[in-house]
């Protein structure tokens, strides 16, 4: 079995759902709304990306802002493939 090349293999070790997240949260701006559309709790996103943001030591949305809005870093994890 082969090993994935490294940003693949970084990518498999982020939160799956934080992953899924940031692009609808990009579009609505809004952790509850963008829960609503992925079929889960507010909870559980604010849960994955805040995991997401420890586990890579950065922030990647701007709290406090209506809308919610997407750090640079934020933006960087968005377009990862």
């Amino acid at each position: 079995m082969t090993k994935p090349d490294g940003l693949n293999s970084f990518a498999m070790r982020l939160p799956e759902l934080a992953v899924r997240a940031l692009p609808l949260l990009q579009a609505v701006g809004s952790v509850t709304k963008t829960a609503h559309q992925l079929g889960v709790s507010q909870s559980a996103v604010s849960q994955s990306i805040a995991e997401l943001e420890k586990r890579l030591g950065v922030k990647v949305l701007r709290r406090g802002s209506q809308p919610v809005q997407l750090t640079d870093e934020g933006k960087l994890i968005r377009n990862m493939p």
